[in-house]
């Protein structure tokens, strides 16, 4: 159980540090994507939701910009999701580190680094998955701190808080209630007469109430827009895209992340990870939402990052796997650790750094050649 070493402590907010860092140079360069360019229009005008998407990434923006003080510049507009980043691995190193120990929780921010979801997607562009990821991984936070002092009313409450904002962020949220659902019914039929799971429950609604009034007012125009997008009834089986998004999910979330899991879970019972309930609960909500969307792409056509959340449930169970294995044949030390679980990702974003440095070196040319060779 967590100690509160402070050697692990600081080796956890220097891991932390060194890829908010990374993220941070290339979130300065270049000019906004598409969809970036389409959230920042929703940073202009204020709602309680939009048309495919809650509003707190709106928020994330006008934050980072200083109420659109900063907007002219691309790197303040991420600025937000480069904070979430750093913020969502602090909270996955707590939640690990309450289940197990702390040297799992620095695995944990490892892997959850090193996938290309929750270290790009969510941690480097104003994307609606950057406040998501801090308020999903705050929530599995939640869930630790449930299992450790169940009869604690304020951890029940910060659940339906978190659970309710990162509703409010992304709608993919609401699988965490899911997971919890599936967990009471298999496991802990208990906690149905728990007073407190009824109001975090409340309280998760009435924070994500304001998308179903907007609905309400619009004729559920969000409901009706994701339903053709997920829509089943075609009676033709599409394997090209259950083949894609299968795929998707192997390298949007990092194969040797997958693959770890995979080994992980495979070796459930024999690592007497069936000890940690926590982890029960983040299973159910994990592999329910990654197989629901295998199985939608078997009618439809999905996008890979959907999947990530998903795989983020599932790194307490791999991180932790991954300590157990090196107590048992004490071979790998944390650099290695921390060099073999991030190699990948590390290649792709070193060609992204050369160009972001080389950028930065011209531009700084361009300000001195302008005022100093050719002033006005």
């Amino acid at each position: 159980m967590i100690s509160n070493n402070p050697n692990y402590t600081k080796k956890a907010l220097t891991l932390i540090a060194a890829f908010a860092l990374l993220r941070l140079i290339i979130s300065f360069a270049g000019q906004l994507g598409n969809d970036e360019s389409y959230y920042w229009l929703y940073s202009q005008h204020i709602k309680s939701n939009y048309f495919d998407h809650p509003p707190m990434i709106a928020l994330w923006i006008r934050a980072s910009t200083l109420n659109l003080w900063l907007q002219d510049f691309p790197g303040f507009i991420r600025l937000a999701s480069v904070c979430s980043g750093a913020i969502a691995s602090w909270f996955m190193y707590r939640c690990v580190a309450l289940i197990s120990t702390e040297r799992a929780g620095i695995i944990a921010v490892c892997l959850y680094n090193a996938s290309f979801y929750a270290g790009a997607i969510a941690g480097i562009y104003a994307f609606p998955d950057a406040p998501q990821m801090v308020f999903w991984t705050a929530s599995l936070w939640c869930v630790a701190a449930i299992f450790r002092n169940e009869k604690n009313r304020v951890n029940w409450l910060l659940f339906g808080i978190c659970t309710g904002l990162c509703i409010m962020s992304k709608v993919h949220g609401i699988f965490l209630w899911i997971g919890m659902g599936c967990y009471i019914l298999f496991y802990k039929r208990s906690w149905l007469t728990n007073p407190y799971l009824y109001a975090a429950l409340l309280i998760s609604l009435i924070i994500c109430s304001p998308i179903l009034l907007w609905n309400i007012h619009y004729n559920f125009l969000t409901w009706r827009f994701n339903e053709a997008r997920i829509n089943t009834t075609n009676e033709h089986l599409n394997w090209a895209d259950f083949f894609n998004e299968a795929w998707g999910q192997l390298s949007m979330n990092n194969a040797v992340n997958v693959i770890i899991t995979v080994i992980a879970l495979a070796n459930w019972k024999k690592k007497s990870l069936q000890q940690y309930d926590a982890l029960k609960l983040f299973n159910c909500a994990g592999l329910l939402h990654a197989g629901i969307l295998l199985a939608i792409s078997l009618h439809r056509q999905t996008l890979s990052h959907w999947s990530g959340p998903a795989y983020v449930t599932l790194i307490p169970a791999a991180s932790i796997y991954l300590d157990t294995i090196n107590k048992l044949i004490n071979k790998y030390s944390f650099p290695d650790l921390l060099f073999f679980q991030n190699t990948s990702i590390c290649f792709v974003l070193k060609a992204k750094l050369v160009k972001v440095v080389n950028d930065i070196y011209l531009k700084i040319l361009l300000f001195f050649d302008e005022r100093l060779v050719h002033p006005s």
